[in-house]
């Protein structure tokens, strides 16, 4: 009888810390492939965004 509830409490240990740990292999990657490279900035690639035309500013609103 102690045979099994030891097995049983071994179990419920084991399927309690399964979860954590296959997230922690998943978001590790253990194993997995190399990181990939940072990209440079280079401005010349990237385009300009045009603006919209501004008001004139005005402290007190029209009532």
């Amino acid at each position: 009888m102690m045979r099994r509830a030891i097995l049983l409490l071994l179990l419920f240990v084991v399927l309690l810390v399964a979860p954590t740990a296959v997230r922690y292999l998943q978001f590790y990657q253990l194993g997995g492939v190399a990181e990939r490279t940072v990209p440079t900035y280079d401005p010349a690639v990237v385009a300009s965004v045009p603006t919209p035309e501004a008001g004139d500013f005005v402290d007190e609103p029209d009532m």
